[in-house]
């Protein structure tokens, strides 16, 4: 089956580069900023390149989580990201809800998810994903959460209907769901990532922001396990979120 629901970092990253080498897109002195129109979702993303001396030349100057090597980077901002399933940062109205006698934070920022501790569910999220992959008993209680929680989220199909129990049980793509703890070295939180069928190998980008809000959005569950990161305060600022996943540490810069 095929989901055209939902946006994908990965792929996105990949036009920039596409267009410049192709000649469809021309660099601009320092830095070129192309803007991607995705027509599945109606999604404009902000794709940000290095093009110093205005050429088509990106430095290989970024790494990735479980990648070795530098190669040259794509920084994707997401515009107006909040509510992109729902209209609703919380889409619960909650920053915490009892959902199958766990507390669960739902949050839907690039993409609805759903945020639970790794601690509740018996786990550290230290787990390696083979190891999440042979849990059935998880799986089958995360699949509970996930589902309860899309209820409750009002998440609805394509056609605008409400999405029903059995249809968010075969869902591949929403709602994402993940278990956090408390980190174990300078990244702000630790996380295990599912698709959510399975165990994610690292963590998407679009996974990532929305966690990367929930460290920053006080009360979530995420929020009340991340270590190090600054209150928000009345002013705008930029805050670099870093989450320790199975292949290394994803960034996102949250501008609120």
């Amino acid at each position: 089956a095929i989901d055209w629901s939902v946006n994908c970092g990965n792929m996105s990253a990949a036009l920039p580069l596409y267009a410049l080498d192709s000649g469809l897109f021309t660099a601009s002195r320092g830095a070129t900023v192309m803007r991607i129109f995705n027509t599945n979702t109606r999604v404009t993303t902000d794709a940000t390149v290095k093009t110093p001396d205005g050429t088509p030349r990106i430095p290989a100057d970024t790494e990735i989580p479980g990648v070795p090597g530098k190669f040259p980077g794509v920084e994707l901002s997401l515009r107006n990201p909040v509510g992109a399933k729902t209209g609703k940062l919380l889409p619960t109205g909650n920053t915490v809800d009892n959902i199958a006698g766990i507390d669960t934070s739902c949050v839907d920022v690039a993409v609805p998810m759903v945020i639970v501790s790794a601690a509740d569910l018996g786990k550290t999220a230290q787990e390696s994903v083979d190891e999440l992959a042979r849990d059935q008993a998880l799986k089958e209680r995360l699949q509970t959460i996930w589902i309860e929680s899309g209820l409750k989220m009002g998440l609805k199909k394509k056609n605008g209907g409400a999405m029903s129990a059995d249809d968010l049980a075969k869902r591949e793509t929403i709602p994402k769901i993940c278990m956090v703890a408390p980190p174990q070295d300078d990244a702000h939180i630790l996380v295990r990532y599912f698709t959510p069928q399975t165990p994610h190998g690292s963590l998407a980008v679009t996974g990532g922001c929305c966690l990367a809000v929930a460290c920053l959005l006080p009360g979530t569950v995420a929020n009340k396990l991340a270590r190090g990161l600054p209150a928000l305060t009345a002013s705008e600022n930029a805050t670099v979120v870093q989450m320790r996943n199975p292949a290394g540490v994803l960034r996102a810069r949250i501008t609120a």
